[in-house]
């Protein structure tokens, strides 16, 4: 089965009171322009400062592993807020979320896909649970073990 990332529509990705937050800055990144809400990033802290750039689950664990969603867009070198943890993200989909669907990363820089899409030699991130059509518990979590 072919793995479906889901595209977030960035203009309608907030972060609820209880959601922990997070400054950074956006690091260089091939395969994306501008950054923009809702692409799931890793911290890079190859470099110094750390950035934030997009996971992506077929490239190493340590871009598998899931910092947060950001809330803000921009350009490398600019500063940045991703939420972290939260109980009740929304996330405003093109195809909406399907309640009690377990949400994980996708081979797509910065998106998520339903973790049953996740492919063979894929890491196994999970984003988290839909509470609706538009609102994910997001809790990311990496597993640090590739779908077999």
């Amino acid at each position: 089965m072919a793995e479906t990332p889901i595209t977030l529509d960035a203009t309608k990705v907030f972060a609820s009171i209880n959601g922990q937050k997070q400054n950074s800055i956006l690091g260089s990144s091939s395969g994306i322009g501008a950054f923009e809400a809702g692409i799931l990033v890793y911290q890079d802290t190859s470099v110094s400062p750390n950035v934030v750039v997009p996971a992506v689950s077929n490239d190493g664990s340590a871009k598998a592993t899931i910092a947060g969603m950001l809330l803000t867009g921009g350009v490398a070198g600019q500063p940045c807020i991703f939420v972290a943890l939260d109980p009740a993200l929304t996330v405003s989909s093109t195809a909406q979320l399907a309640k009690g669907s377990v949400y994980g990363l996708s081979a797509t820089l910065g998106k998520m896909c339903l973790a049953s899409d996740i492919v063979s030699a894929e890491y196994v991130s999970i984003t988290g649970v839909a509470i609706d059509t538009n609102t994910i518990k997001f809790s990311p979590t990496m597993s640090n073990i590739t779908r077999a």
